[in-house]
């Protein structure tokens, strides 16, 4: 491909690729420079003998339009499609991905780091600082800001669907502004073997791409669960009713702590669902990103 303001020049990029074939034992190759979309040896590969059995081809998610072109190209001139293979791009702190451009522009580093702001679509304390304090174990090396956005208009206690449904609708409030919106909602969730109050996490980036996640979910007790059904109540008012309960006690310790007399609490479940929300976005980030090397503690 041709040089461009942005682009690291052809020669670096030759020895970076070098560099990783070499790292992974590949000794027969051949590097040809692209000045086009696509070289013309690949719909004429008898100019080109070197490319005639090519039969596959590697694209970015970025660059997949151009393979599926040229592939039209080639059935119109007579040949074989090439079967196309997407490698999914690095994502960069903020989970969009790494580029030259980015990093020239002053967006990111050459790892991908950047300070990110985070949007939380609560004013509860526990939630903000739950998804804080993820969020900064996970990103431990930047600055992480945390921004408690008021969100109106939801349901006072959802269920079913709505629960994780009223997560994202709660994420997608509070990103104006921001690299992250992230909601927090928990609800009853009906299972086989009862009813269940399970805490959703839903984060969304500026890209709106969504990933979701729960924290662990704990049967409810059947004398709470008859006033949420029979009554309206909220769960915090249902636990307040049955168990005479005050209302700072349950905001400190949510009902799992109450239930558990205080062994696990309500931000051991925020944290959980806002880890497993995470989850996806780390796994295609740098490995230096999130810490690096996979450290494990006794034996698995």
């Amino acid at each position: 491909m041709a040089d461009k303001g942005y682009l690291t020049p052809y020669e670096v990029r030759k020895r970076n690729v070098e560099g990783v074939l070499k790292s992974l034992g590949c000794r027969d190759y051949e590097i040809i420079r692209l000045d086009n979309r696509y070289d013309p040896g690949l719909l004429m590969p008898k100019r080109r003998g070197h490319l005639s059995d090519v039969r596959f081809i590697v694209v970015s998610e970025e660059t997949q339009r151009t393979a599926e072109e040229l592939n039209a190209e080639r059935v119109r001139s007579g040949l074989k499609p090439l079967e196309v293979i997407v490698i999914p791009a690095v994502l960069a702190y903020d989970s969009l991905p790494i580029s030259t451009k980015r990093i020239v522009d002053g967006e990111i580093d050459v790892e991908g780091k950047k300070d990110i702001s985070i949007g939380v679509g609560s004013t509860n304390t526990l939630k903000v600082h739950a998804v804080g304090s993820v969020f900064q174990k996970v990103f431990h090396d930047v600055k992480v800001m945390i921004d408690p956005v008021p969100v109106t208009g939801q349901t006072s206690q959802p269920s079913g669907k709505l629960v994780s449904r009223g997560a994202i609708l709660r994420a997608k409030k509070s990103l104006s502004g921001h690299d992250y919106g992230v909601g927090i909602e928990s609800g009853m969730v009906e299972g086989e073997h009862g009813v269940f109050i399970v805490h959703y996490c839903a984060i969304i980036d500026r890209a709106m791409h969504v990933t979701i996640g729960h924290g662990p979910g704990f049967t409810c007790p059947p004398e709470v669960t008859s006033l949420l059904k029979t009554e309206g109540m909220t769960i915090a008012e249902a636990c307040r009713v049955a168990y005479g309960i005050d209302e700072n006690t349950l905001k400190q310790v949510g009902t799992i702590g109450v239930m558990t007399k205080g062994h696990f609490k309500r931000d051991d479940l925020i944290r959980g669902a806002v880890y497993a929300a995470l989850a996806p976005r780390i796994h295609r980030m740098s490995p230096i990103i999130g810490g690096g090397e996979l450290a494990f503690s006794g034996e698995l």
